[in-house]
Parts: structure tokens; sequence; C-alpha cells
């Protein structure tokens, strides 16, 4: 249906195009068909005026009696000889008109009205007829992009909740999808179209996801499932944490107590040992970055991305130059190698996957190492983002979810 339609607005707006260019034409056409006599009503006047100043140099003595006579008989005959053509072309015209009346029905009775005023009537109705045209065709134009964009941008379903805590989705089932808020979990095993809550904890700072595993971060420890959320336990090895990020790749764990302390497992959960630095103050979100060396990636409500280096410490990876974020307030973070996409920089580092974001000014994606950051198609206000290959779900604040099978590029 958008095909044909954009075409219709294409065709219009060459429509309107069309007319601009005829009306001048045609308004010269109508003013030089129609102006009975205007050469002649000039070539009078000037006459006039050639008379007027003949006498006046007459009077003061520049020329002769003679020479006024002879030049200003020629005026005169001149002059008489515009005027009787002249009005020999209005009796013909007025004849014209009279014929045209006659022949009209009996009750018929012809407006009054002077050639000029039609003309300039006439000459305003293509430009009209362009401008209604123009108008007409944006209204098209607009009208099909909303509504393409509307299409695009259709959420998948709703969660049915606010104050949405976090997103997670099962590496193994792509259409295994968690969700936690301020009062429990919800659980979506379709995709994100149809939820219903987990039995679980009552509460939930955060949700997580492995290959096989659904995490909530519950006030009193964190729950696991290993049977879709079919049931829910308390992980008693677990440290007490509000954040938890799972590795795609190895199932690393890595995670944030309350006092801010990191720790990471590299055995799904079974030991625990203190990160080499502590999470920044305003962190929002955490994702493991598990190619090559691991890192974490944190999300900040006021210093935007950082990345974890290997001897401690955070650094900035906010982009550079034209690829930086535009905003600092980071709402969520995630990290997913198996894209499809993939950078080699000049001095031979490699970043393999992509990374995303969820901000107050949109959700944007890096390919580079966080060298770059490009904004998504996605018109919502995420609060929360998981993703397990090229299927990437986004949720927004008031539940709706949206998800993309292209990494981003698209949204269904």
């Amino acid at each position: 249906m958008t095909a044909p339609l954009l075409s219709l607005a294409v065709l219009l707006i060459a429509l309107a195009g069309l007319a601009w260019i005829v009306a001048p034409l045609l308004r010269r056409s109508l003013e030089r068909g129609d102006s009975i006599g205007t050469e002649d009503d000039l070539a009078v006047e000037r006459g006039l005026r050639m008379l007027d100043d003949l006498q006046a140099e007459r009077d003061r003595g520049a020329i002769g009696e003679a020479d006024f006579a002879r030049v200003s008989g020629d005026v005169r005959r001149d002059t008489a000889q515009r005027l009787h053509d002249r009005d020999q072309r209005r009796r013909r015209l007025d004849a014209a008109v009279e014929a045209l009346v006659g022949d009209a029905a009996p009750d018929t009775v012809p407006a009054p009205a002077r050639t000029p005023t039609r003309a300039r009537t006439l000459a305003w109705v293509a430009p009209s007829v362009a401008l209604v045209t123009l108008l007409g065709a944006l209204v098209v134009v607009i009208t099909v992009g909303a509504r393409s964009a509307a299409a695009e941008q259709e959420p998948v379903g709703n969660v049915g909740v606010a104050a949405i805590s976090g997103a997670a989705v099962a590496s193994g089932n792509v259409d295994l999808l968690l969700v936690g808020h301020a009062t429990g979990a919800q659980l979506s095993r379709d995709g994100g179209r149809t939820w219903s809550p987990a039995e679980g904890p009552a509460d939930a700072e955060g949700a997580a996801a492995g290959s096989d595993t659904l995490y909530v971060l519950a006030g009193d420890g964190v729950w696991s499932s290993r049977d879709q959320g079919a049931t829910w336990g308390r992980e008693s090895g677990f440290p007490a944490l509000r954040r938890l990020a799972v590795g795609s790749r190895n199932q690393g764990l890595a995670g944030v107590n309350e006092a801010g302390s990191i720790f990471v497992s590299n055995d799904s959960g079974r030991s625990w040992e203190r990160g080499p630095a502590d999470a920044p103050s305003s962190l929002t979100g955490l994702a493991v970055v598990d190619f090559g060396t691991p890192f974490l990636l944190a999300a900040t409500g006021a210093e935007g991305v950082l990345a974890s280096e290997s001897s401690g410490g955070w650094r900035g990876a906010n982009g550079f130059v034209n690829g930086v974020l535009p905003t600092i307030t980071i709402r969520a973070v995630v990290y997913e190698p198996e894209t499809g996409d993939s950078y080699s920089s000049a001095s031979g580092e490699r970043f393999e996957g992509a990374a995303f974001v969820a901000t107050d000014a949109g959700v944007f994606k890096s390919v580079d190492g966080m060298q770059s950051w490009v904004q998504l198609p996605l018109r919502a206000d995420v609060r929360a983002l998981a993703i397990t290959g090229r299927t990437l779900y986004a949720v927004a604040a008031d539940g709706s979810v949206f998800r993309s099978r292209d990494a981003g590029t698209t949204w269904r």
C-alpha cells in the first residue's frame, strides 16, 4: 500500500511543478489577448503630451508658426487614426458579445464583467491549483511516512507493569524473555507478546539470563530458575547483588552489591572473588564483554559508559568526535558477541559483536570497541535492553516491548 501512495505523491508534486511553470505563461497570454486598446491608448496619450510640448515651444518662440502647423498636424492625424482603430476594435468586440448573449437561453442573464478582471482571475487559477496540489502531496507523503514509521515501531507486546528494573533473554531460547520490576518479575515465552508473573520473589531489582538459567535479583538475594521459569529457588552461594551480568560465551558472572563492590565468578556462581575495582557510584547497568581478555561495561547516570581496566579502575567509553554519545545519562547496557559485527583497528586491535546502550536520548550501538556510537531508529523511552544473537529487545517506560531481529537496524 505504501508504494502506490508514494507514487501518487510524486505525481502530485510533478503536476504542481508543471502548474507553476504554466501559470506565468497563461497570465501573459491573457494579458496580451484581453487588453483591448492598451497600445493605442498609450499612443494617444503620447500624442497629447507632444501637442502640449509643441504649444509650449511655440509660445516661447523656439519654433515658428509654419513648423508648428506642420508637426502638430501630423500628430493630430496619427492620434485621430489610433482613436478610430481602437473604437473599431471595441465595437467589433461588443458586437461579438451581444451575439453570444443573444444565443444564450432567455432566462440566462450574464453577469457584467470587465475583461481585465477575468484575465487576472484566470491567471491565478494555475498557481492556486499548484498550491492545493502541492499541499495535498505533502499531506500524502507525511501520512505515508508516519504510517510506515508507526508500523515499523509497533511493539510486539506490553509487560503490563511500569517501573522496569531490568530485562534479560535466555541465550538458549530467543523467545524466553524476563523482565524485573518493583513488585516482582514478568515472564514471556513467546518473544514478548504475552506475559505472566514469574513464580519467584515478590520484588526484583534486576534480571539476568544465561543459556539455560534465569536470574532475578531480589531484596533477599538472587533467585534462579533452570526450567524456563517454571520453578524458582534462592541461590545460597551468591553474594547479595543489586546488579548482575552474564557473559554470552563462557557464562562468566559479574555482580555488584549494595556497597558498590564488584564480584566475579568463572564457574556459573559456585565461587566468587572480588573484582579489581569498585563500581561507579551512579551505576545503572552492567555487561560482560567476553572475547579476548574479558572486561566489564558499566552504564551510569552521570558519567556515560565506562569500561573496566585490567589494572583496575575505569575509563570512558562514550566515543570520540562525531561518534560520541550525546548524553551521559545511560539507563542500560548490553553486549552480544554474535551479532555478526566485527572491527579491526589500524593497530591490529579487534572487537567482535556489538554493545548497545539505552539513554535518555535514544538507543545507541557500537561495533568498534566503543570508539563511536550510532543511534538506532527506535522512537521509544527505553529503560531496559536484552539481547541474544541478533535478536534485541527494548522495554519502554510504559511496559511496551519492541523487538529487532537484525541487531537494531529495524524494529517490528
